[in-house]
């Protein structure tokens, strides 16, 4: 992995703030992340890390991970997309990129 590649993950809560392990199938995936740099010269597709799903009966979740890396300092604007009984939804985040100098040591 790239030194300036960074992991997240998107925990997906229920209504009642219990973890939310019900997710479906949406493009071979539990969900999606698609993200716009805030002067929106760049789109970013990101798609959970995991193997791909074939079987529309799966169900997932609470946690998403992904990794995310950018050239680019400022933030980006997040869309993830998961599936609930049939209905799409589009929870939004938003990542912070420091300058590579700035980020922090592990």
């Amino acid at each position: 992995m790239e030194k300036d590649t960074v992991p997240g993950v998107l925990h997906v809560t229920g209504p009642d703030g219990l973890p939310f392990t019900r997710l479906e199938v949406v493009m071979g995936a539990f969900g999606h992340f698609v993200g716009f740099r805030e002067d929106f010269s760049s789109v970013l597709h990101i798609h959970p890390v995991g193997t791909p799903l074939v079987s529309p009966e799966s169900a997932g979740g609470p946690d998403l991970p992904f990794y995310f890396r950018s050239n680019h300092p400022g933030l980006v604007r997040f869309f993830a997309q998961v599936k609930i009984e049939g209905k799409d939804f589009f929870p939004r985040f938003v990542l912070k990129v420091l300058p590579l100098q700035q980020m922090p040591k592990n």
